[in-house]
């Protein structure tokens, strides 16, 4: 039986460390794709641990003590030296790479592609624009990403889920019936009534309620964990003949 030792794990995603990508604060604990995607999808530059911003990164093979570094005085030199072609730089993330086929997989994955397409015969791996995957992938595979996902949904493009539009629309009312949204006890994209339009999550409608409709300030102090909103300042005012919309926040 095999074992995996803690430290030898992602501490972001918590799967095994096999590539790493380092700042200049020297951290190796957070794997290449974790890097990469707090780099290019949360435009964070900070390291995860120490917060130390780091203008590149320095992509390699975790071996734990015996990762390869390189020292904090050396990274703005590192473009120099890809150009010299010791290393292969990923401008998507400000990384440089000292293997070429890892370097060819993290910038497959800060580009517009997805594994559906993979399949198809001689078909394109990848687009020039998300808008041009999108309309592939509605006239070939007759389905789509949720808008709203692809706004809130901080992930790569290729790990965005595709739906069909029947699948769409239980997606936005009720959640999916299965993968990763489903287990993670999505139940569906909430509604502002007034506005008629979804938001990804509570927090956001939430917010969107907060600073684009009206709220009663006497009856939140006196009920402060009941959600009740106005379409506008107008309604408030006449709340007495006109029914509040309730919005639960939890």
């Amino acid at each position: 039986m095999a074992t995996i030792d803690s430290s030898d794990c992602c501490l972001v995603c918590a799967d095994p460390l096999e590539w790493t990508g380092i700042g200049v604060c020297g951290h190796k604990e957070i794997c290449s794709r974790c890097v990469a995607r707090m780099r290019f999808v949360l435009k964070d530059t900070a390291c995860v641990l120490c917060k130390q911003e780091s203008p590149a990164v320095f992509f390699t093979r975790f071996m734990g003590d015996f990762t390869a570094r390189i020292a904090p005085d050396d990274y703005p030199g590192l473009k120099a030296r890809s150009q010299r072609g010791e290393f292969h730089y990923c401008q998507a993330v400000d990384g440089y790479f000292d293997d070429k086929n890892h370097f060819e997989e993290i910038k497959s994955l800060c580009g517009y592609t997805h594994p559906i397409v993979s399949d198809e015969p001689g078909g394109p791996k990848s687009f020039r624009s998300l808008g041009e995957m999108k309309k592939h992938l509605d006239a070939v595979h007759k389905v789509s990403f949720c808008d709203i996902c692809l706004q809130s949904r901080k992930v790569f493009a290729c790990e965005q889920l595709l739906y069909t539009r029947e699948q769409l629309n239980r997606h936005n009312n009720e959640g999916d019936e299965t993968g990763p949204m489903a287990e993670s006890g999505f139940k569906g994209h909430p509604l502002c009534r007034f506005c008629k339009k979804r938001f990804y999550d509570s927090q956001d409608l939430w917010r969107h309620m907060e600073s684009a409709h009206e709220h009663c300030f006497l009856c939140r102090r006196r009920d402060p964990g009941k959600y009740v909103y106005y379409r506008h300042y107008r309604e408030l005012e006449g709340a007495w003949k006109v029914p509040a919309t309730e919005a639960s926040h939890g």
